[in-house]
């Protein structure tokens, strides 16, 4: 074999994910050729690719040292540079090769990613414009920038962006989805839904049909079973043919009672929802039962990735490894029961869950579903979001009830609970800090009445910029109330976020899908939340919390009920006063927040699943 056909092998496995395989080639390469920059190059993009990125930046520097003055390269150090969160190197790569070649669009694009990496949005959005000034079909830097936008909360200009690169490039499904994810944000659901699909006409990517999956559950029409005959669909295009062929005679030790080894999956473990709830969880894990392995997509840098990272036994970043290289690493790894945590949002990789490569697979935390999977075995649930007589045949997998689904632990930012804000003010302040998409018109047109029978009183909404702004404003104009009575929010640092709860004297959880994490942070800060259950799971994330910590007649029965239960808060001022100093003590005593059997709790329902499958797996040896 030839030196050019090993590494055209080598490339053909590091296409097919097989990096392992391709790595060992490209330095066998090297060790024949060490100055030949495409073996050094290729390389240093499977590094890349795999998030080895201290590996990669020796790569790169041994390369520099023969071209110090290479454009490109000192482009790509600059992108490691920001990866890893070296800002200044990262600006001195990127200027030095802008000074070389200052119309290189990739180079402006990968500035903006380095920027965006560190959080300077205003940076990001600069140097993605001037990528596209110099190239205006530079699809990539499109969705960048609209992603950008979205975070940073202009919903308008990322709608703007996605439109403009599809008006470039109409092919390009990643825009399609981006402009799905700025409708949804915006609460504009119908339209959000209808880009999914537009994206799914164009490439009938896995993806995007879970982006439509996810926004489903926001639309007040949407029905479970509707929801559930969706998940079928796409089980049936994206994943049955991989659970078929996929090998399912797992060689894990057979031991009832031996220490287990559990995997969790996450996309990103860094300052988000998944995060915080995992914490208490491997935290408080009997590290003689359990083995923990954390799989993530990505590092973040955050001070709760860390705190997850000190806590895990294994972590894995898995970025740049296909699905299947995924499941032959958890497979490698000897995972007793692997554990999803994404579902259908962004990064999530259950084709690799479709691939069974333990013997044990589970779903939990990012929403109240179903992943669609039937190699998913259970999904975890408890009595309040799946109560008895639930029609559980909408979820494929098996529903294992937990006394409590969520374990809650407070961020070390959380200020302490302030005064009624109402005793100051002479009126009271409602407040709703969810995303907006779970505001539907049904939502407003229910709190617009609310607002009406106390006409003193006025409402707090968490709403990102853009043009949806002025029209909930106008939603509550057409129902009678002043625009004066609605203070619009957007996105706040968490300090500034948990703050707004001691501005705030009732939460009005939204409709049809409840909230979570904002529930149980203004519960903490002493805030009641009315609820409203309804059909489905995610609508009754609220009667969970609630009922946990022992305040189910917060839960409403009836719009008319909820209404009810908010006056009737807002009526007596004494009590709402007292209620809200001992919130947080009743949260403190109650099983959302006992992190130890929560943990127990889990890990009993871990040993149940394994002694079932043990029993199976001597069964299945004898047949």
């Amino acid at each position: 074999m030839t030196l050019q056909q090993a590494f055209d092998l080598a490339l053909a496995r590091q296409r097919a994910g097989e990096l392992a395989e391709a790595e060992a080639l490209f330095r066998q390469l090297i060790a024949f050729q060490p100055d030949n920059p495409a073996f050094a190059y290729a390389l240093f993009t499977l590094l890349y690719q795999s998030q080895r990125m201290d590996e990669a930046l020796a790569t790169l520097n041994r390369m520099l040292d023969v071209r110090p003055d290479d454009p490109l390269l000192l482009c790509m150090r600059g992108d490691v540079y920001g990866r890893l969160r070296k800002v200044e190197e990262a600006r001195s790569d990127f200027t030095r090769s802008l000074a070389l070649r200052p119309d290189n669009p990739e180079t402006w694009f990968r500035l903006g990613n380095a920027l965006d990496y560190n959080g300077e949005r205003a940076g990001a959005i600069s140097s993605y414009r001037r990528a596209l000034a110099l190239r205006p079909d530079y699809a990539e830097a499109w969705s960048n920038l609209a992603t950008v936008l979205t975070q940073a909360g202009d919903l308008d200009q990322a709608v703007s962006a996605c439109r403009e690169g599809l008006s470039r490039r109409p092919e390009y499904t990643i825009l399609y989805r981006n402009l799905a994810w700025a409708c949804r944000e915006a609460g504009y659901l119908d339209d959000a839904i209808a880009a999914s699909r537009r994206a799914i006409a164009l490439h009938p990517d896995h993806h995007a049909h879970g982006d439509l999956l996810f926004a489903l559950h926001f639309h007040p029409d949407t029905t479970a079973s509707a929801i559930a005959s969706e998940h079928r669909r796409w089980y049936e295009t994206h994943a049955a043919t991989i659970s078929e062929v996929c090998e399912r005679h797992h060689q894990n030790e057979s031991s009832p009672d031996r220490r287990l080894r559990v995997g969790y999956f996450a996309h990103d473990l860094g300052d988000n929802p998944l995060a915080r709830f995992l914490l208490p969880l491997i935290a408080h894990h009997d590290r003689g039962a359990v083995e923990s392995f954390c799989y993530v997509n990505q590092r973040s840098g955050k001070p709760l990735e860390s705190q997850l990272m000190s806590c895990a036994h294994h972590w894995r970043v898995v970025s740049g490894m296909s699905d299947g290289s995924l499941a032959d690493l958890i497979r490698q790894d000897a995972i007793d029961i692997l554990v999803d945590l994404n579902l259908h949002t962004a990064g999530n990789r259950l084709l690799a869950f479709a691939q069974k490569p333990a013997p044990i697979q589970v779903t939990y935390l990012a929403y109240a579903s179903t992943t669609g999977l039937p190699s998913v075995d259970y999904r975890f649930t408890d009595p309040w979001l799946d109560p008895p007589g639930s029609d559980l045949s909408v979820y494929v997998e098996r529903s294992v009830h937990l006394r409590s689904y969520w374990c809650y632990a407070p961020l070390p930012q959380t200020p302490p609970v302030a005064p009624l804000p109402a005793l100051s003010n002479g009126f009271i302040t409602f407040g709703c800090l969810n995303d907006y998409a779970k505001v539907t018109p049904v939502v407003r047109t229910l709190w617009a009445r609310l607002l009406k029978s106390l006409p003193a009183s006025r409402l707090v909404l968490h709403i990102k910029h853009g043009s949806h702004r002025a029209h909930a404003v106008e939603h509550f104009a057409a129902e009678g109330i002043d625009p004066s009575r609605i203070q619009l929010v957007g996105r706040q640092p968490v300090e500034q976020y948990f703050s707004l709860y001691n501005r705030i004297d009732i939460a009005l959880d939204p409709f049809p899908w409840a909230g979570g994490t904002t529930t149980c942070d203004a519960l903490y800060m002493g805030v009641p939340v009315v609820t409203l259950p309804g059909e489905k799971a995610v609508s009754r994330g609220g009667l969970s919390i609630l009922s946990t910590i022992g305040l189910t007649r917060l839960a409403a029965d009836t719009s008319d009920h909820y209404l009810r239960i908010a006056r009737d808060l807002a009526a007596d001022l004494p009590s709402l006063a007292s209620l809200r100093q001992g919130l947080r003590l009743q949260m403190e005593s109650s099983p959302l927040m006992n992190a130890s059997d929560f943990a127990r709790d889990v890990e009993s329902a871990y040993r149940t699943m394994w002694h079932t499958w043990c029993l199976d797996h001597a069964a299945s040896k004898t047949d």
